[in-house]
């Protein structure tokens, strides 16, 4: 009797207790979930396929870098707020992920070793906890993740989640953002981690060279010497005869051609202001 009174109660206590495990194992595994703490590194993990991209595009930002957007997403037109821009639709203006660079002193470039310095600088220039971000590894360079949610101006029920990878190279701090509707960027995920792998950082030696062959001037030509004979130049060609007055007439009697109708102006395509976005949770 005791026996089987001790085996029922583990039977009505063991789903509870395996349910609870079960959860906080899916915690521990879901990445960028709980303990964001800048000691951390996270990385690609071993056997994970990210999305696929399409082919790059020509070096962007001055030719530093190159980099191409996920496979059948679009492109939308070029603009002066990013190097680089890309959305799920054309119709809709997220998801989408888009890259901004500016010129940085410290560090040149963002390692591991100057990891954690270079976050305690940007959380106090974001005003943030330092234990809201993460290191990851993504295509061989260290990045710096943090996520928020923001809104546009005037627009109090449109939210989005925004996801952050930072890193700097060769003195330029590049900003990768992931934004997205509300509670789906699980989803999306993925797609900034592609991105991120596939950006490849041109070496500036070569890109100096370039510039430095380009800009060299043009040797300039020796003189003749004495008892050479120079090209003369050519002697101006002579005007071409003006058509016949026979000719001007029939030209004057055609009824001219109607000028093309305008077209007309195609509407503008949603485009996301993303330094505009309202923050609402760090």
């Amino acid at each position: 009797m005791i026996r089987t009174e001790i085996s029922a109660r583990i039977r009505a206590v063991a789903p509870a207790y395996l349910g609870a495990v079960g959860w906080v194992i899916f915690a521990v595994m879901l990445p960028g979930c709980g303990g964001n703490s800048a000691s951390h590194s996270g990385s690609q993990g071993k056997g994970e396929v990210l999305p696929a991209l399409d082919s790059p595009l020509p070096p962007l930002d001055d030719g530093r870098i190159e980099l191409a957007g996920p496979k059948g997403w679009y492109y939308p037109p070029r603009s002066a707020r990013y190097v680089f821009r890309v959305q799920k639709s054309q119709n809709a203006g997220v998801p989408v992920i888009a890259l901004t660079a500016e010129d940085v002193n410290e560090p040149a470039t963002l390692t591991s070793e100057t990891a954690n310095a270079y976050i305690r600088q940007l959380a106090e220039r974001q005003k943030r906890d330092p234990k809201s971000y993460r290191v990851l590894q993504l295509g061989g360079r260290s990045w710096i993740a943090y996520r928020s949610r923001g809104r546009q101006p005037g627009r109090v029920g449109e939210v989005f989640d925004i996801l952050a990878l930072e890193t700097v190279a060769a003195g330029r701090r590049y900003t990768l953002r992931l934004v997205c509707e509300a509670g789906t960027l699980g989803q999306w995920e993925p797609y900034l981690r592609a991105v991120a792998s596939g950006i490849r950082f041109l070496k500036t030696e070569e890109l100096l060279a370039s510039k430095e062959g380009a800009a060299a001037p043009a040797p300039e030509m020796a003189e003749p010497a004495k008892g050479e004979e120079t090209i003369a130049a050519e002697s101006p060609k002579a005007a071409p005869a003006p058509a016949s007055t026979s000719a001007q007439e029939q030209a004057a009697s055609k009824p001219a051609k109607p000028a093309p109708k305008p077209e007309k102006p195609k509407p503008a395509e949603p485009e996301l202001d993303l330094e505009s976005l309202e923050e609402l949770l760090r």
